[in-house]
């Protein structure tokens, strides 16, 4: 939600409207996003994982989020090499809903809040 206000911030900037307000109401509005986004997976992290493996899989979290920020610019890579073309977005928005499709899947039979709602706390 707030990098849409962000993004139409950016859209409407002109030659002359003042540069550094602009640039910094729109790095604090999508900085919200990034700061909700890092609040959003550490939580439930903290809740679901054991206190004697918290490093870890906190390290794994963080490794992981670096690894999806690489595949991620490897993909807009690879459907986008002349621009944002109309093909090569539609293209991306294929490949982008099948991914999501995939992940669905594999968090299903996950381990969710309700059915660990009381091994983290036993075991603490």
């Amino acid at each position: 939600m707030c990098r849409l206000p962000a993004r139409a911030a950016l859209v409407a900037a002109r030659a002359d409207s003042p540069a550094v307000l602009l640039l910094v109401a729109v790095g604090a509005v999508a900085g919200i996003a990034r700061g909700l986004i890092g609040l959003g997976t550490r939580t439930p992290l903290h809740h679901q994982v054991d206190p004697a493996a918290m490093v870890s899989a906190a390290g794994l979290l963080r490794t992981f989020t670096c690894l999806g920020a690489m595949a991620a610019s490897a993909v807009n890579a690879a459907f986008l090499p002349r621009g944002a073309t109309g093909d090569g977005l539609h293209h991306l928005t294929l490949f982008m809903l099948g991914g999501a499709a995939l992940l669905f899947l594999l968090a299903l039979p996950g381990r969710s809040p309700d059915r660990m709602s009381g091994q983290a706390v036993k075991s603490r």
